[in-house]
């Protein structure tokens, strides 16, 4: 008489388990690059499009004093995927997001010719694919300057980890976190030597946990 044996060894289940936990952990290490990339590539679009509507109170008037998250959201210049609630915004990180008046200036810190964006909450894995980005494709050519730092600090306005590496002749009297940042626009990076280089973008994107900031500065 034959024994025939029906079904799978012990090891046999085992290493067919071990294959699909391998191939469950790369899956969802795939997806989850693929969704910072969705956010990276729609976060630049946001950018842009906001800027497709506040250049013209600069157009319009010569200077962006007063500007801010309520004056961006009552012109209806905060794109979907951006939360609002009050005059508090949110991006597709889960960080803040703050639009404010900026120095265009490097010599001359109250003269609001220039306005900035700030996003909070980056991983370093978004801070670095968002450093790389063409930022001077599309409608940056009003594009000032961008800058990345990591950020240590509790409060909600964020301030670099890093004293810039030009220091003005005088002073600040109105020094905005996002001025902090691209001072002078000498920091990180200026509009004319753009895109930035993946040296550069790898030491201030090291942050650790969601803490990198991000600072795009137009006029």
């Amino acid at each position: 008489m034959f024994n025939n044996q029906y079904g799978r060894s012990m090891i046999e289940m085992l290493g067919v388990l071990s294959i699909i936990g391998v191939l469950s952990v790369g899956g969802i290490a795939g997806f989850s690059g693929v969704m910072t990339q969705y956010k990276v590539n729609k976060t630049v679009e946001q950018v842009m499009e906001m800027v497709s509507v506040l250049a013209q109170i600069g157009e319009q008037s010569g200077t962006y004093e007063g500007l801010d998250n309520s004056v961006a959201i009552k012109m209806k210049a905060i794109p979907s995927g951006i939360s609002i609630d009050g005059d508090n915004l949110t991006n597709l990180f889960g960080g803040n997001v703050t639009i404010e008046s900026s120095s265009l200036l490097a010599d001359d810190n109250n003269d609001n010719g220039a306005f900035a964006v700030t996003f909070t909450g980056l991983s370093s894995d978004a801070c670095l694919r968002l450093a790389t980005q063409n930022w001077q494709s599309g409608q940056s050519g009003s594009l000032v300057g961008i800058g990345f730092a990591a950020d240590t600090t509790t409060e909600p306005t964020l301030e670099p980890t890093t004293e810039p590496t030009l220091e003005p002749t005088t002073e600040p009297t109105n020094t905005s976190p996002a001025d902090n940042l691209l001072l002078n626009c000498n920091d990180v990076g200026c509009a004319k030597n753009l895109p930035i280089s993946i040296t550069n973008a790898i030491e201030k994107c090291g942050c650790e946990s969601d803490t990198c900031i991000m600072v795009v500065k137009f006029f």
